[in-house]
Order: structure tokens, then sequence, then C-alpha cells
């Protein structure tokens, strides 16, 4: 994994988590994250990772709708300790725990993101974005 898609995801992250705690996310979001919030999540840092120019960016979702980035072979899984088995966020090549999710289907950002329709999405993906060029 380059150092470079490794920096992306933890400031992404770090400002995601300052957006939460300072309240500029919907309530909804807020107060349950990471529980329920796979979907969001993945969608907005892949679409954020696709904007620096990462090729190959997709997202998976599993028999169980959980969802989690893909850039090649490393996963990128902002909300994977929502799950007993995971203490931490995952970024990892070849990440062992997702090989062991069962029916995973991958598509495009773009296949899961539409603007007019996912308001709440924009707002995150807006609010956390200005704070990453802040």
């Amino acid at each position: 994994m380059s150092r470079s898609l490794e920096n992306y995801v933890n400031g992404f992250y770090q400002k995601l988590g300052a957006c939460i705690e300072n309240g500029e996310l919907s309530d909804s979001f807020s107060m349950r994250f990471p529980r329920g919030c796979c979907g969001d999540t993945s969608v907005a840092l892949a679409c954020y990772l696709e904007s620096k120019f990462f090729d190959n960016v997709s997202i998976a979702t599993d028999k169980d709708g959980h969802q989690w980035v893909e850039v090649g072979k490393t996963s990128i899984d902002l909300t994977s300790h929502q799950f007993e088995s995971c203490e931490n966020i995952i970024v990892e090549t070849n990440s062992e725990w997702h090989k062991k999710r069962q029916g995973v289907k991958r598509c495009t950002p773009q296949e899961m993101y539409n603007p007019d329709r996912s308001p709440d999405l924009r707002d995150l993906l807006n609010r956390v974005v200005a704070r990453l060029k802040s």
C-alpha cells in the first residue's frame, strides 16, 4: 500500500471524526457512527480518493450489506470497529478480515452516489473535504 493512500485515508478519517465531534453532520449519522454508517462513509471516502486520482477504486458490499472501499488490493474499512471481531479501522492490503466476508459484490463510487437523492451523503462529503482543505 502506498504511503500517500494511507495518508489520505487517515486524514479523511480524522476530519470525519472532527465533523462528528463538532455536530456538523446529521444526528442520524453522528449518533450511530460507526454502526449503520458503512455505506455513506464508504461512498464518501471512495469519491474523495477518486478526486485525488487514485485508480481502481471500488465499493465492496457483502451479503450482509456491510460496505467498505477497495483501492486495488487494499481494503479500507472506516466502520469495521462496529463489529466485535475488529477493534480498529482497517487499511490493509489483502485484508484477512475482508477475505472472510461472503457474497462480496463490487461497484464503482458513481454507481452508488447520486447527490440529488443523497443530501446527507453530499453533506458528509462536502464537510469532510472542506475540513481537509483548511
